[in-house]
């Protein structure tokens, strides 16, 4: 304490960025952007989710029900389920591994195409991508 100050305490104020302050990512959201989102919120949700054509004998659609059977197939392939770090054994959960896809599309957060042949009813693999960043405008990808 300073002389003159006998019993005053001036409170402890935490450093800028310190977890006892706000997360982080609180605080960021705290800070005027100077410039806007390289993608907007709503461009993928506001929009079907596109099939895309990948040449002439390929192209990448969004999974359907159709597909829960290939899907389970898929997923008892040992380097797939090694990678997944999951199994798929029921038409059940892979009709709910599709459905996740479809809401995260709509949360704009993942996207993911079966790989298909150019007619679209043979399933070749799968694409997606990942931690989608609207703000920056980056995602992973991942395949099979």
């Amino acid at each position: 304490m300073r002389a003159g100050q006998e019993g005053a305490q001036t409170p402890r104020r935490p450093l800028v960025g310190s977890c006892s302050v706000l997360p982080l990512d609180d605080m960021i959201s705290l800070v005027p952007r100077l410039v806007p989102s390289v993608v907007p919120a709503g461009a993928m949700a506001n929009r079907k989710q596109p099939v895309l054509s990948a040449g002439d004998s390929t192209s990448l659609r969004p999974w359907t029900g159709a597909d829960a059977a290939d899907v389970m197939e898929a997923f008892n392939e040992p380097s797939i389920e090694h990678w997944h770090m999951r199994r798929l054994d029921t038409e059940e959960e892979a009709l709910a591994w599709i459905e996740a896809w479809h809401e995260r599309w709509r949360a704009e957060s993942d996207a993911s195409w079966a790989i298909t042949n150019a007619d679209g009813k043979t399933i070749l693999g799968y694409v997606a991508i990942r931690d989608v960043n609207l703000e920056f405008g980056y995602a992973e990808v991942t395949y099979w």
